[in-house]
């Protein structure tokens, strides 16, 4: 394992610190010394002092740049990207899902029902993203804040469009969509979903009373006036006018947004939270990511976006239609990558600010704080491999050994090993988390993996274990979206056979990062955050072998000998 992983890492980009000798006589670890929050929203004392720059902050900052998805499992730095362009940008705004009153969308009984019964309201989603960030670049050009404003801007941006009556028409088509620039961007968001309601109606005419009674009390119609209603309503739909808000961004980029010394950025984030339900929150950022490649016109102003790799995955099995394509979308994807050398120098410079406040202003690193093996392994090595490659799991492993070195000088072999058994637990409990919107019964699935030697083949995975865990898993109550519940359910109706529902388990395991798979003798072992995000099933023939990730050894009881 230790070799598999070596070997994978990136080549290292960074140096360390040169070794400090430091006088453990003086100095000591203090009761509740920690070195940052593992989440970046609560780590203000140490993201930006202790940022380490591996050239994905550069790449957002350009405008011209069409990466702009940031893309990233939980703990890989996406928020802590964003908050350093705030630091290092002057234009930049950002806007949470919650706030853009989104639920109003969910809580609406007419687009409910549209949706129920057959409506394709895509284009009215992409139609609300392209509104929302056209008026919050416009908002940010030229800091409306007030009606006054607003009456201002039209008067300058009028005289910019001065004879050409096709932008000036995007614009007041923009305005009718939502005529209070100033409001914050819940009241925009209520206005256009509102004006679609209304044209509805209106297109119903007679027909909205069916529809209403229907909403009301839950009654249905009759399969003609339902074909009506649904062909009247996308009728309304397809009419939003795409084309002259394309005009209006046009006209932003080529007229507005026009001087390459001003760079504008709209930043999306905590996508993953609930903040609607999740089939419309998948429809939504659907629409987020095509009303993105949309945008990339204007030069000068950049939409950013920050998702979860797993939500991603989500969104566009979710959402798959006729022709789509994922390779269309690589150009705007910002992979977050970690390697050795990055990843020990976040631990260093922390663990930096955190002994010279209290000692010395010469620079110190693990090397004087840490035991320099376990057993026959360099620290350094044994740490990186306790980790999926990214800043939150070293800085929640560091912060276990300090924890635990409470009045002493340094971490001891033996303070270290116990600090991992409470970090395995903590990165265990946290994988359950991270995965349950697709896998809520991944803990006790990964049950099957305990006290298992480091490596074994797939076929150790007994055909007892396996109808036990069917069995527990069709005996709770079905959670939408529960892959485990949909794949055992098949299995116990005879659609799966019993290899078939052993490879998606593994391949399963592999996706979340607790085994790595050895696909055949001639290869390396694949991890999912080095190697492959994902493996295909079929590829996991007989042969294959598994092998824990040394983050879990601790909690899964890995026999290590």
């Amino acid at each position: 394992m230790r070799c598999a992983l070596r070997s994978a890492s990136i080549p290292q980009a960074t140096s360390r610190f040169a070794v400090a000798r430091l006088n453990r006589s003086q100095f000591k670890f203090r009761k509740h010394d920690r070195i940052g929050a593992e989440g970046a929203e609560e780590d203000d004392d140490y993201l930006f002092d202790c940022f380490v720059d591996t050239g994905d902050l550069a790449v957002l900052r350009d405008t011209h740049d069409p990466r702009r998805i940031i893309l990233g499992r939980t703990g890989a730095g996406k928020t802590a990207l964003i908050r350093l362009l705030e630091q290092t940008e002057e234009h930049v705004t950002c806007i949470e899902p919650h706030e853009l009153a989104l639920q109003y969308i969910a809580n609406s009984t007419i687009i409910r029902h549209l949706e129920e019964i057959g409506v394709n309201l895509d284009l009215f989603y992409r139609l609300l993203w392209r509104h929302v960030f056209a008026v919050e670049l416009i908002r940010l050009k030229y800091h409306l804040r007030t009606e006054s404003d607003q009456g201002g801007f039209f008067q300058r941006i009028l005289e910019v469009f001065r004879g050409d009556k096709r932008k000036t028409d995007a614009l007041n088509y923009l305005v009718d969509w939502g005529k209070k620039f100033w409001e914050d961007t819940e009241t925009r968001v209520h206005e256009v979903t509102q004006k679609l309601e209304d044209d509805v109606k209106a297109s119903l005419g007679a027909k909205a009373r069916v529809l209403e009674a229907s909403i009301d009390s839950g009654t249905s119609y009759s399969v003609q006036d339902r074909q009506e209603i649904v062909h009247r309503a996308q009728e309304v739909v397809n009419s939003v006018q795409i084309a002259k808000l394309s005009r209006i961004i046009q006209a932003l980029a080529t007229d507005v947004f026009d001087d390459p010394k001003e760079r504008f950025y709209v930043v999306v984030d905590r996508l993953d939270e609930n903040w609607v339900s999740d089939t419309l929150r998948y429809r939504l950022i659907r629409a987020l990511i095509e009303t993105i490649k949309d945008l990339l016109t204007i030069k000068n102003a950049k939409v950013i976006v920050a998702i979860r790799r797993d939500l991603l995955d989500r969104v566009f099995r979710r959402t798959r239609d006729a022709g789509f394509q994922e390779e269309k979308y690589q150009a705007l994807f910002l992979p977050l990558n970690w390697n050795k050398a990055y990843l020990l120098s976040i631990l260093d410079k922390r663990l930096n600010r955190l002994v010279q406040r209290q000692y010395t202003q010469a620079p110190v690193t693990s090397i004087d704080l840490f035991t320099k093996n376990i057993g026959n392994t360099p620290t350094d090595d044994y740490i990186i491999e306790r980790t999926h490659f990214r800043p939150r799991d070293i800085i929640q492993f560091g912060n276990c050994c300090i924890g635990l070195a409470f009045d002493r000088p340094d971490v001891t072999a033996s303070i270290l090993r116990d600090a991992e058994a409470e970090y395995s637990s903590l990165r265990y409990r946290s994988l359950g988390d991270e995965w349950a919107a697709d896998y809520p019964g991944l803990l006790d699935f990964a049950s099957c993996l305990k006290n298992r030697p480091v490596r074994f083949p797939l076929s150790a995975i007994t055909d007892e274990q396996l109808e036990a865990l069917c069995l527990r898993a069709i005996d709770r109550p079905p959670v939408l979206g529960d892959r485990f519940y949909e794949w055992s359910s098949q299995f116990g109706d005879g659609q799966l056979s019993l290899d078939t529902y052993r490879r998606i388990i593994a391949k399963t395991f592999y996706e979340v990062g607790l085994v790595g798979i050895k696909l055949e003798s001639s290869r390396n072992t694949s991890w999912s955050f080095l190697n492959r995000d994902i493996l295909r099933e079929a590829e996991i023939g007989p042969d294959a072998r598994l092998e824990i990730c040394p983050m879990f050894y601790r909690v899964l009881g890995t026999d290590l000998h």
